[in-house]
C-alpha cells in the first residue's frame, strides 16, 4: 500500500472514531466501572423521560434532542436521593447557586481547584469508592451561567489541553447544547483549560449507590 494512500486511511479512521465536536482525547472510557456508571445514568435518570426512551439512548445518542438534557440537580435527586438541588419553586438548581449554596452546606468537602493533580486524583478515588462528586465553575460574569460535571469512577486521563494534567471520568450535560453533553469521558473535555484553576471539586460525606 502506497504510504499517501495509507496516511489517508489512517485519517480517516481517526476522524470516525471521534465523537462529535470533540478532540481526539475527547473519547469515551471503556473501563468497566466506567461502563457500570454510565448505563445508570442510561437506565436511572435518564430512563424516566419519553424523550429520552424514544431514541432507545445510548452514552453516544442520549441528548442528541435539548429536551432530553438533564441538570446534575435531576441525577442528584434521581440516582442518589439528594434534594438539596432542588429550589424552593420546584426548579433544579443551576451551576452559579450550586456554587453559592454547596460552602453553606455540611455534608459536602471541598477538596480543591481541579487545577491541582492531588485533587483530581483524590476526586477520582472517592468517585471509585462511591462518594457523589462534583466538578463546579461559577461564572464570574453576572447574568452568565456556570458549568457543573459530575465526576465517575475510572481511571485518569492525561490533557495536553489541561497542560499533562491528568482528569478524571466525568458526565457534563449543558442547558441548550446538546451537541457537548457526554457520559464517560474525561473531565477535561467538559471544561476548557482556561476555567480548571477557578473550577472546585466537592465530595458529599457519605458514599451512596446509585437508586
Amino acid at each position: 500500500m502506497k504510504l499517501k494512500t495509507l496516511a489517508t486511511l489512517l485519517l480517516l479512521q481517526t476522524f470516525l472514531c471521534t465523537p462529535r465536536g470533540a478532540s481526539a482525547q475527547c473519547t469515551n472510557i471503556n473501563a468497566q466501572e466506567t461502563v457500570a456508571w454510565v448505563n445508570t445514568f442510561i437506565t436511572s435518570a435518564l430512563g424516566e423521560d419519553n424523550a429520552c426512551r424514544g431514541g432507545a439512548p445510548d452514552r453516544d445518542s442520549f441528548a442528541v434532542d435539548t429536551g432530553c438534557n438533564i441538570f446534575v440537580g435531576r441525577v442528584m435527586a434521581r440516582m442518589y436521593g439528594l434534594n438539596n438541588f432542588i429550589a424552593s419553586d420546584g426548579t433544579f438548581l443551576r451551576a452559579n447557586d450550586i456554587a453559592a449554596l454547596l460552602p453553606t452546606w455540611n455534608d459536602w468537602t471541598d477538596l480543591g481547584s481541579a487545577g491541582d493533580q492531588a485533587v483530581l486524583a483524590a476526586a477520582a478515588d472517592a468517585a471509585a469508592q462511591r462518594y457523589v462528586v462534583l466538578a463546579i465553575w461559577a461564572n464570574p460574569t453576572p447574568g452568565k451561567a456556570g458549568h457543573v460535571a459530575l465526576i465517575g469512577p475510572g481511571p485518569l486521563t492525561k490533557s495536553d489541553k489541561w497542560n499533562g494534567l491528568k482528569t478524571p471520568v466525568a458526565a457534563s450535560f449543558k442547558l441548550d447544547d446538546a451537541e457537548s453533553a457526554f457520559l464517560g469521558q474525561p473531565l477535561s473535555c467538559a471544561f476548557g483549560a482556561d476555567k480548571k484553576d477557578a473550577m472546585h471539586i466537592w465530595q458529599y460525606s457519605k458514599a451512596l449507590s446509585p437508586q
